[in-house]
């Protein structure tokens, strides 16, 4: 532990059975970064990982002082991340998976908009890849300035993964903003607090954040229970979404907010349900929970074309299941056109 002021960004890395090379490639990118004389801390969060952390991620967290080592029963990743903010003390809190890295010199392109200090939320980049190797691509910088998160939400879909924005610690304590404890889909269920509640938001696509796809993270999902408590957790996060409508001061920018975030959320719920695993029965079962909400028949919700493509399908579950295998074959497609 450690005594510093004037902080300006906290990293919050929570560890649980993640190899060492990538832990220590996760730290590496951190104290690498272009930070020129801007102050930052590392608070890495030990989830009661059954593997100890290796001698050289200890070696690499003491030869930085300004670092913090929490080690605590294992609750799961949002309390991990509780924990790491609970101790943070930066203007601006990161959060960074143990097992993902952040590219070389990114930082120093996001410093200028971390030191003005106005911003609730700043979005930046994100890159899945297989290889650890791969640089950030080449991209003209772009950012743009949105006066709220509600603004952002009306016309725009929320890209899942904490990890792709940084959140002005001020806010997220004044509005009683923290992870959600006990679900799977935390980070869904997260973004959509902090954009609803957002004032100022700016979104850059500079290159920071890599996700390194691999065997075994948290993120598979194979068998029957996994899924079933995929689906029920993120079924949590449609209705907290949807109960934000039940204010009685609710202004028409965060109804037409709501109603987007709905309509990307239920796209995701029904074609992730409709290719899993799940047997028809079970699909049928988890699709009908959208009554519980009073979202099915499926609302008009705005000018989400893969939303309203669902809508069009949805009078029956054969059709919603040729939605979504030609949603799928688009993706496919997309994917495809993108490797050339």
């Amino acid at each position: 532990m450690y005594f510093m002021s004037n902080i300006l960004c906290s990293i919050i890395i929570p560890f649980y059975n993640v190899p060492t090379e990538l832990v220590d490639k996760c730290l590496t990118s951190i104290f690498s970064q272009d930070w020129g004389d801007n102050s930052y801390e590392v608070i890495f969060v030990n989830d009661g990982s059954p593997s100890p952390i290796a001698h050289s991620t200890q070696s690499l967290l003491d030869s930085f002082d300004h670092s913090t080592y929490i080690k605590q029963e294992n609750k799961g990743l949002s309390t991990a991340r509780n924990a790491g903010l609970a101790a943070a003390s930066g203007e601006y809190i990161f959060f960074l998976d143990s097992d993902d890295f952040w590219f070389s010199n990114s930082i120093g392109q996001l410093l200028p908009c971390l030191k003005e200090s106005k911003y609730d939320i700043i979005k930046f980049s994100s890159l899945h890849i297989y290889d650890s190797n791969i640089h950030a691509p080449h991209y003209s910088p772009t950012a743009l300035a949105f006066e709220s998160g509600c603004e952002y939400m009306s016309t725009h879909n929320i890209i899942k993964g904490a990890c792709t924005y940084c959140y002005r610690r001020s806010f997220l304590n004044t509005q009683g903003i923290a992870m959600p404890e006990g679900i799977i889909h935390e980070d869904e269920y997260f973004l959509t607090q902090v954009f609803f509640e957002a004032k100022d938001v700016l979104i850059s696509n500079i290159p920071l954040y890599a996700y390194i796809k691999r065997e075994g993270s948290i993120t598979s999902r194979t068998t029957r229970q996994q899924w079933l408590r995929s689906f029920h957790d993120f079924f949590a996060t449609l209705k907290f979404t949807a109960s934000l409508k039940s204010s009685s001061q609710i202004t028409d920018i965060q109804t037409n907010a709501i109603n987007s975030r709905m309509s990307f959320l239920i796209c995701d719920y029904v074609y992730n349900i409709l290719n899993s695993t799940l047997s028809h029965t079970d699909k049928r079962s988890t699709l009908s929970k959208l009554n519980e909400i009073e979202y099915y028949p499926l609302p008009k919700l705005g000018s989400n074309l893969k939303y309203n493509l669902l809508r069009a399908f949805s009078h029956n579950y054969l059709s919603m299941l040729v939605w979504s295998k030609t949603i799928r074959f688009i993706l496919k497609l997309k994917s495809r056109n993108q490797n050339y």
